[in-house]
């Protein structure tokens, strides 16, 4: 990778306030993560987010600085955007301590919800994407020797939080 590419992934990570994704998802009710009645709608955090990246993208797509902003940057900066987006989304799912099936059902809508709606914005496929945050929310679904199998098979995909979180849910 070269500089200029690490300067733009730079950029992109700065962006996207991580905390703040991670903290919305944790502060959501526990009632919500708890319910036993499938929802016919995602959380309300998955509007405000696409909001913001579509405002982001937006200023991004209309900047004037062809040499800074050519559509390669762009797209090297959204991708990580996307990217830092997704990772929030699995540091607050982990930080989710009892969830039920319904619970893990809203997870993954919201998950499509905010794929489906950034693809509309402008399509990225970055390295650690909706499959990466698909799987982890399915792991939950695991018992405990499965878990433990999955585990062993990401331990280099996500952090240790991560994983001491499905761990900690069964």
């Amino acid at each position: 990778m070269d500089l200029r590419s690490s300067i733009l992934k730079a950029i992109g990570s700065r962006l996207v306030d991580m905390s703040t994704i991670t903290q919305t998802i944790a502060n959501i009710k526990p009632q919500v993560w708890l319910g036993h009645v499938l929802q016919e709608e995602c959380n309300k955090y998955v509007s405000v987010l696409v909001k913001r990246l579509s405002s982001l993208w937006r200023s991004l797509d209309t900047s004037v600085d062809c040499e800074l902003f050519s559509s390669v940057a762009k797209q090297i900066i959204w991708t990580q955007v996307v990217q830092n987006t997704f990772e929030a989304l699995v540091d607050g799912i982990a930080l989710v301590k009892q969830c039920s099936t319904a619970g893990r059902a809203l997870m993954s809508m919201d998950l499509h919800v905010l794929q489906f709606s950034l693809d509309k914005i402008h399509i990225a496929k970055p390295t650690r994407g909706v499959s990466y945050v698909d799987s982890y929310i399915k792991a939950w679904y695991f018992e405990n020797k499965d878990l433990e199998t999955w585990i062993t098979q990401n331990e280099h995909n996500y952090s240790q939080h991560h994983l001491d979180a499905l761990r900690k849910s069964k």
